[in-house]
């Protein structure tokens, strides 16, 4: 076979694999992501199921960031100067006196307007056992909301 027998054959073969391949993806089932809702989620979970859902994993966050203990929690939105007062916290007790007012907007969330109430007790910086209150009236949390499992998760920041 001549160089430009091989050439030719090469071409066709070439051509005929490119009109094979738009067929493919011209007849390739499509799966259609379906109807959003107004949140921009699958409709599996309306705006109000989202935001329910949201809240539970909020509350909880809220209770695991204010459980009786020892240490300063991470990632709760709140920090508590006791340096200043205290040389050691023997322990520290929350008080919630209003949670933060959740808003999620894919793919984050906010929840601000908390007032939260934090009671220390160790030994001051005088050597005497003692106890130190502190108030936010701003307490906010934010972080990434994430819809999964027709369920919500929330990573705060």
């Amino acid at each position: 076979m001549t160089r430009r027998a091989r050439v030719g054959v090469a071409v066709i073969v070439a051509v005929g694999l490119v009109v094979a391949a738009v067929v493919v993806i011209a007849l390739w089932p499509r799966t259609t992501a379906g109807p959003r809702s107004a949140s921009g989620i699958a409709p599996e979970l309306s705006d109000a199921q989202l935001e329910a859902a949201a809240q539970q994993r909020l509350d909880a966050v809220v209770e695991a960031c204010t459980r009786p203990t020892t240490e300063i929690p991470e990632a709760c939105g709140f920090r508590i100067p006791w340096a200043a007062d205290l040389a050691e916290v023997d322990g520290i007790r929350f008080r919630v006196e209003e949670p933060p007012t959740l808003t999620v907007t894919l793919p984050t969330f906010h929840a601000d307007g908390g007032v939260l109430v934090a009671t220390l007790t160790g030994t001051g910086t005088d050597g005497e056992s003692t106890s130190v209150t502190y108030r936010t009236e701003d307490w906010m949390l934010r972080g990434d909301a994430t819809v999964k499992n027709a369920g919500v998760v929330l990573s705060v920041w």
